[in-house]
């Protein structure tokens, strides 16, 4: 490996080997997740940058990992030329990838049973890889693994650290007579898993206030503990956030990157009302801990000057036992009126007014907020 760069005289041998072994991790990964799904044929295709643009760096990461993959003999890796024509003549990028239809062309096509793709973010003399690897037979995402390496031809010295992986958030004890929390999952997972989700029992709930307010009746569903945070959304769709913000929930998001997002790990965006009884429970309270509003228990008017991690206000979660369905980031929901979207919950620029329970707003579909986000939902069997 390397062999081409290791032709250049002014090449600093201590990052040949930090690139190397960059590269060894992410095969090492995506090898583990080949043999723990059971697929044989691997392609990988050209790594973007931020903007979904193919560069050189992003070409050459691939190809190393590519040639990686095939010298392990432990899949099948298909020619990536061939991998490339098929796209070129297809018009799909390492972007469309994630759309369901896209990744089972692109498996039909070259007879690839795992995609490879990825984004390369240049920071310094650094570049944090992002591997994402896609199912093609189920079109889902199951897993995203991330490597920082010095950029080849430039001298070690002190990298960045990466986002901290989810696993390693700070997890909230559940409260007395609520559910227990699962942690959100570190590694997206295919279908059929719950990790961080909470099960929503059919029956009617009271939706809306006032003249408004009437009995709904909804088969049970799974919603998220937490809303997306920019180090779960950053697996799936590339953003660039700083350290610090990694466990923030991620927002400026349309509605469409939304969907997108809750699609490739094999949920959805929640309905309007799913919302509403995720977020209320059955009694018709105001807010998600009761009918008074408490400041304590919420991140709202502009308290905070923004957002903050997820899992904060212990004593503001709903009946269900999930946090921040008032305050932090509005939420997205499928829900549509008028030819735009609804969302829900309010945020941390809110007025009490705007975090109850009830409220709502519309947007279109394109448009996206600074302060607006989204959590997923999934159908119960």
């Amino acid at each position: 490996m390397l062999a081409c760069l290791a032709l250049n005289s002014n090449l600093a041998p201590a990052s040949v080997a930090d690139f190397e072994q960059g590269i060894k991790d992410l095969t090492g990964s995506v090898l583990a997740e080949a043999k723990k799904h059971k697929k044989r044929s691997v392609g990988v295709m050209d790594f973007t940058d931020l903007a979904g643009t193919v560069g050189p760096l992003g070409q050459f990461v691939a190809e190393e990992l590519a040639t990686s993959l095939a010298m392990a003999g432990e899949v099948h890796v298909v020619d990536r030329s061939r991998i490339n024509r098929l796209l070129k003549e297809q018009g799909i990028t390492g972007l469309d990838a994630l759309d369901p239809a896209s990744a089972r062309k692109i498996g039909l096509a070259a007879g690839v049973e795992l995609l490879v793709t990825g984004s390369v973010v240049e920071s310094g003399n650094n570049v944090r890889v992002t591997a994402k690897l896609i199912a093609t037979s189920s079109a889902r995402l199951i897993a995203a693994t991330k490597a920082t390496m010095l950029q080849p031809g430039t001298m070690a010295g002190p990298a960045p650290q990466p986002a901290p992986p989810s696993s390693e958030r700070q997890k909230a004890p559940p409260q007395p007579g609520q559910p227990a929390q699962p942690a959100p999952s570190s590694a997206v997972q295919e279908q059929g898993n719950q990790e961080g989700m909470v099960l929503v029992p059919a029956g009617a709930f009271l939706s809306g206030e006032g003249a408004n307010e009437r009995k709904v009746f909804l088969r049970s569903f799974w919603i998220d503990y937490f809303e997306v945070t920019n180090d779960d959304y950053e697996k799936v769709r590339d953003i660039d956030y700083t350290t610090e913000r990694a466990n923030h929930p991620v927002a400026d998001i349309s509605w469409r990157d939304a969907s997108v997002y809750c699609e490739a790990v094999g949920k959805r965006l929640p309905t309007e009302q799913e919302w509403e009884k995720a977020a209320r429970g059955t009694d018709g309270r105001r807010y998600p801990w009761g009918n008074s509003y408490e400041p304590k228990n919420v991140n709202a008017e502009n308290r905070h000057g923004g957002s903050l991690a997820i899992g904060q206000f212990k004593d503001g979660v709903s009946p269900y036992g999930l946090f921040d369905m008032a305050g932090n980031v509005s939420e997205w929901t499928a829900s549509e009126e008028d030819g735009a979207k609804v969302y829900r919950g309010g945020s941390w620029a809110s007025s009490p007014q705007e975090v109850r329970t009830t409220a709502r707003n519309k947007l279109f579909a394109t448009f996206k907020l600074f302060d607006l986000g989204f959590r997923c939902a999934k159908d119960a069997k």
